[in-house]
């Protein structure tokens, strides 16, 4: 046998010129040999990578004639040899791993699906604020929260399993729907308090209201095509790293209703109403990086963690549609393209189990995962009556947060 290209023989010799440690690094040399010809230890059986080489000819460079007479090569040799145990345990290459020992990988093909429970959000989607004071000409207002409930979503994917080659190609569609119903009203003064954001300054002037009504649709599909290369940093942990191309679709549509104004000239207007209508859809296409961590805790139980972050590029359909009471309506269409970048992440408690003689395996888990697309709202906000109107992007982020419950069959 060569140990790390070293003749076994010439080991033992050199070993007889160190009698302090002799019996210490001989038996520790022996187990290594016994642990990389065992046939329960899969990895040991792996050809040596070529990034490794370098490491290997630094090693045989320690098995010189003279290294006896030489301090520095007598250290390293007896910590490696004396580590070389630990060693035979770590794969000497990315192997498909996130299985247990007990499940081999004849995996070729597998299947997935996931039941999603998440919160949908979405930066300067407030609509509007409550008076709660007056300073000459100035009302003090405090902002009004919005209630985003919990709604149900799939993803359903699948892939194939190369594990001669340690690869796998996986694809996956996401699809979350969300709507968003909320009511505010309020009074200061005993009159209507509620002050309008999304309002154009030349609609009413700067009136107050007493109900303001939101409707928020959020449609979402993803598709995600990924590229993964699956190993071991060590016999209970694994580390995969992945690359692929994500394809989205994002449709929103906004509607905001404000009714019964107050003017503390003509005092209250119970007929008087202000209605916006706004679409943001985003197409849009990009990589992908990232990588899936798994800690092996025993029993089939795994702990695991993902992070992907995307680069998208593609185009927002834009428009905006005002109708007043006593105001010329608005009917703004835009087309914009943008770069804007994604990140995912997801923490998930697996557990696993090899069925009918470990020619297939079943994994489940829950899991908590969130996503932020930064930009998606990109309506505009019209803060001044003039011509041309002052206005800004409101730039809002879309966040998706909650429970993620997975399962995948391996066949």
């Amino acid at each position: 046998m060569k140990l790390f290209g070293a003749p076994s023989g010439f080991v033992n010799a050199s070993l007889a010129a160190i009698p302090p440690l002799q019996g210490r690094v001989k038996a520790s040399y022996l187990t290594c040999e016994k642990r990389l010809t065992a046939a329960s230890i899969p990895y040991a059986a792996k050809e040596t990578p070529p990034f490794k080489e370098e490491f290997f000819n630094f090693v045989r460079h320690l098995f010189r004639p003279y290294w006896p007479f030489d301090p520095a090569r007598r250290i390293c040799l007896s910590l490696f040899l004396l580590a070389a145990p630990l060693m035979a345990q770590t794969p000497n290459k990315i192997l498909y791993g996130n299985l247990p020992e007990s499940c081999p990988p004849p995996f070729r093909m597998f299947a997935m699906g996931d039941y999603l429970y998440w919160q949908a959000s979405e930066d300067q989607l407030e609509y509007s604020m409550k008076q709660r004071g007056v300073s000459g000409m100035n009302a003090q207002a405090s902002s009004m929260a919005i209630d985003y409930p919990y709604k149900n979503g799939i993803r359903l994917g699948g892939g194939l399993v190369f594990p001669d080659y340690d690869w796998q190609v996986a694809i996956d569609w996401t699809r979350f729907y969300h709507n968003l119903h909320d009511c505010q009203t309020h009074e200061f003064a005993g009159n209507p308090g509620l002050i309008a954001l999304w309002m154009h300054p030349a609609g009413h002037g700067y009136l107050t209201w007493e109900n303001a009504n939101l409707s928020w649709d959020l449609k979402l599909d993803l598709l995600d095509f990924d590229l993964l290369r699956v190993g071991f940093v060590n016999r209970n942990f694994s580390l995969t790293p992945r690359i692929g191309l994500s394809r989205g679709w994002i449709k929103q549509a906004f509607h905001v209703r404000y009714e019964q104004s107050y003017d503390s000239t003509s005092g209250l207007l119970p007929a008087a109403y202000y209605d916006v209508r706004l679409n943001n859809d985003f197409r849009c296409i990009g990589p992908r990086i990232g990588f899936d961590t798994q800690l092996l805790a025993g029993w089939g139980f795994n702990l695991a963690a993902s992070a992907t972050g995307s680069l998208l590029y593609g185009h927002y359909n834009l428009h905006r549609i005002d109708v007043s009471s006593s105001y010329a309506s608005v009917d703004l269409l835009e087309r914009i393209y943008r770069f804007k970048p994604a990140a995912f992440g997801r923490i998930a408690l697996e557990w696993s189990r090899c069925m009918m003689e470990n020619s297939c395996r079943l994994l489940l888990s829950i899991g908590y995962e969130g996503q932020v697309w930064w930009g998606q709202n990109q309506l505009r906000s019209f803060v001044s009556r003039s011509l041309p109107p002052s206005n800004f992007r409101t730039n809002g982020a879309l966040t998706l947060k909650g429970l993620d419950f997975h399962a995948r069959f391996d066949f």
